[in-house]
């Protein structure tokens, strides 16, 4: 009985020195907390690194690959090889992955002025692009009138872009010989290759401003009929500003994750449909086979857009605003962006495997990206809804 009552006094005592103590420290955060400094600049930094260190050179690199894929469609039509088909359809897949990076950049301009249906509108329309082909063949179009202003006043969206360019360049996952390609395709492929190179300029434009372009892409935007653009960039990267559309980095913190978001709910339940079988036509890439590395190179995009840049030139991230609030949550993030991208690869060659096997890579590649729009989803009221960045609404400043 004497040894109960005292063990029951020690244990009272310990709780009791426990519950003060949780006390204690939970007041000494709160007092911490308080006493820290916010950094004023900390948002600034960010929005801007994200602008122009992970936005724009990614619209840039787009550029320059839709320019190597004109130079290649040029170098096919003047010598009309196997080799050259070859070298187009590698531009052709180093352009469509450089476009994909750039998706989880999609909001502001990119919406606005759909660039995405102006360079890869899925599906494309093969019935529609077929009659355009007969119209070069009959001689209803005369085939010096057709270049990439051309296609884009006379046609739909869904016949033009990279999704078009796939169409004469691949077929079952593979390229086509020279000898296929009729010469009304050669020069459709010539005028979306032109069309393709205007869109990613007009993008560019669209973020740095065309002030800030040069003579020589100034005469391109207004060969291929676009109109100058002043400075998204500058207005996303400075919220709050007199006359800017963001109330605060808040607001623009909000579009970034929901573009993160988008990415990684729009992938995810393709991959099953996609890759179960081997049923090309399946996937988002009918004819060159090429659905998972684009997958891969859209989740690429995010790593880009969340680590503050691209790969040797980041800096201020939002990775660096989540980490300051859960570093845990931070390392998962980067881990799962790492994985969810090297699984999306795994899909991209699945021959030999059994069904079985098949479907192991799948679902792997299909959790991996659940897990990663998870992590996002829960890092983005940490930083959007952080007081400091308010007001939280876009409609009005406190």
């Amino acid at each position: 009985m004497k040894t109960s009552i005292i063990r029951l006094i020690v244990i009272s005592a310990i709780t009791t020195a426990v519950g003060y103590g949780g006390v204690w420290l939970y007041n000494s955060a709160i007092q911490k907390s308080a006493e820290k400094k916010e950094d004023p600049q900390k948002y600034e930094r960010v929005l801007k690194d994200y602008t122009y260190k992970a936005t724009i050179p990614s619209l840039r690199a787009n550029v320059t690959a839709m320019e190597e894929f004109q130079q290649a469609v040029k170098a096919l039509a003047k010598s009309p090889t196997d080799a050259n088909v070859d070298k187009a359809a590698a531009a052709w897949k180093k352009s469509s992955a450089s476009y994909n990076r750039l998706v989880a950049f999609l909001f502001g301009p990119g919406i606005h002025y759909a660039f995405d249906r102006q360079i890869s509108i899925f599906p494309m329309d093969e019935i529609m692009l077929e009659q355009g082909l007969k119209e070069i063949r009959d001689g209803v179009v005369a085939s010096e009138e057709v270049n990439g202003r051309y296609l884009r006043g006379h046609y739909l969206q869904t016949v033009q872009g990279l999704p078009a360019a796939e169409w004469i360049l691949f077929r079952d996952g593979k390229t086509r010989p020279a000898a296929d390609i009729t010469p009304e395709q050669m020069l459709w492929l010539q005028a979306t290759a032109e069309s393709l190179v205007a869109s990613a300029l007009d993008w560019e434009a669209a973020w740095r401003g065309t002030t800030e372009m040069s003579a020589e892409e100034i005469a391109l935007l207004e060969k291929g009929g676009k109109k100058k653009r002043r400075s998204f960039g500058a207005e996303f990267s400075s919220p709050g500003t007199k006359g800017n559309r963001y109330a605060s980095p808040s607001v623009c913190l909000q579009e970034i994750f929901q573009e993160y978001l988008q990415v990684v709910e729009d992938i995810q339940p393709e991959i099953i449909p996609s890759f179960e079988t081997a049923d090309l036509r399946n996937s988002m890439s009918w004819h060159a086979g090429y659905g998972a590395e684009n997958f891969a190179s859209q989740i690429d995009g995010v790593a880009n857009a969340y680590l503050g840049g691209l790969p040797g030139a980041r800096g201020a991230s939002v990775s660096d605003l989540v980490a300051e609030k859960n570093p845990v949550l931070d390392r998962r993030i980067k881990i799962s962006l790492a994985h969810t991208a090297h699984r999306l690869r795994d899909l991209q060659n699945l021959d030999g495997l059994t069904p079985e096997e098949r479907m192991l890579r799948v679902r792997r590649a299909d959790q991996a990206c659940a897990k990663l729009g998870s992590n996002l989803g829960i890092a983005m009221p940490l930083v959007c809804m952080d007081p400091a960045a308010k007001p939280f609404a876009p409609w009005g400043r406190e």
